[in-house]
C-alpha cells in the first residue's frame, strides 16, 4: 500500500509538472508568432521551459530505464544532459534580464561572473563524473556508482543566479510582471535540488522525501506558467529586461 501511494504521488506531481512546464511552453510560442516590439520575455521564458522539461523528461526516463543502463551510465549521461537544459535555463534568465546589476558596466561584470561560474563549476563536474572510482561504492562484492553533491553544482550555479532577484517581489507593482515569478521558480527549483543532491539529508519516510523534492518543483512549474502569462501579455517584463541587463 505504502509503495502504491508514492507510484501514484511520484506520477502524478510529474504529470502535472509536464502538463505546466508545456503550457508555458506553448504559451511562449504563441506570443512569438505575434508581431511584438521586444521578444526578450517570451523568448526568455520559452528557454526557461524547454530547460526545464528536458530536466524532467530526462529524469524521468534514464530512472526508468536504470535497471538496464547501469548506475554509472546514468549517472553520466544524466548530468550531462541536466548540464545542456541549465545552460539554456541560465541564457533564459539573461534573456530577461536577470542577471544585470545597476548600470551598464556593473550589468556586463555581473553576467559575466555568473556565466564564468556555471563555465566553471560545469568543468568541474564533468571531470569529476569522468573519475568514476570517485564515486564508486563496493559492497557485498556489489560494485554501484553514487551521485555526489558536486554533480549539482553548475544547477546550483543557476538557481542562485536567478533567485538573487526574489526581492522583486517586495515591490507589488513588479509582482505584476514575470521576473519575480521567474525568481520564484528559481528559488523553489533550487530547495529541490538541495533535497536531491542529499545536502538536505533524507529522512527514513521515502514519501516525505519525494514531497520535499517534487514539492517545490511542482510550485516551480507553475510558476513558470504564471511568468509565461505575464511576460506574453507584455505586462513589463520587456520593460524590466531593459532596465536591468544595462
Amino acid at each position: 500500500m505504502y509503495d502504491a501511494v508514492f507510484e501514484a504521488l511520484y506520477w502524478s506531481l510529474g504529470g502535472l509538472m509536464i502538463v505546466a512546464f508545456a503550457a508555458a511552453i506553448a504559451r511562449c510560442l504563441a506570443d512569438l508568432r505575434r508581431p511584438a516590439t521586444d521578444r526578450s520575455g517570451p523568448e526568455g521564458i520559452l528557454a526557461i521551459g524547454v530547460g526545464a522539461m528536458l530536466t524532467l523528461v530526462v529524469g524521468f526516463s534514464l530512472n526508468a530505464l536504470r535497471g538496464v543502463t547501469g548506475d554509472l551510465l546514468y549517472q553520466q549521461v544524466h548530468f550531462a544532459l541536466f548540464y545542456v537544459a541549465f545552460g539554456l535555463i541560465l541564457w533564459g534568465f539573461d534573456r530577461v534580464g536577470m542577471l544585470g546589476g545597476h548600470g551598464p558596466t556593473a550589468g556586463r561584470a555581473r553576467r559575466a561572473i555568473i556565466w564564468a561560474a556555471f563555465a566553471l563549476s560545469t568543468g568541474a563536474a564533468v571531470l569529476s563524473l569522468l573519475t568514476p572510482d570517485g564515486y564508486r561504492v563496493v559492497g557485498g562484492g556489489d560494485v554501484r556508482y553514487v551521485q555526489q553533491p558536486l554533480f549539482f553544482l553548475p544547477l546550483f550555479v543557476v538557481l542562485a543566479a536567478g533567485a538573487a532577484r526574489l526581492p522583486s517581489w517586495l515591490d507589488p507593482a513588479r509582482r505584476r510582471t514575470a521576473r519575480p515569478w521567474l525568481a520564484a521558480l528559481a528559488a523553489l527549483l533550487l530547495l529541490g535540488m538541495l533535497r536531491e543532491s542529499t545536502i538536505i539529508p533524507a529522512t527514513d519516510q521515502p514519501i516525505l522525501d519525494l514531497l520535499l523534492a517534487f514539492g517545490p518543483f511542482t510550485l516551480a512549474a507553475l510558476c513558470l506558467y504564471r511568468a509565461a502569462s505575464l511576460g506574453g501579455r507584455g505586462h513589463g517584463i520587456s520593460m524590466e529586461a531593459t532596465a536591468v541587463r544595462r
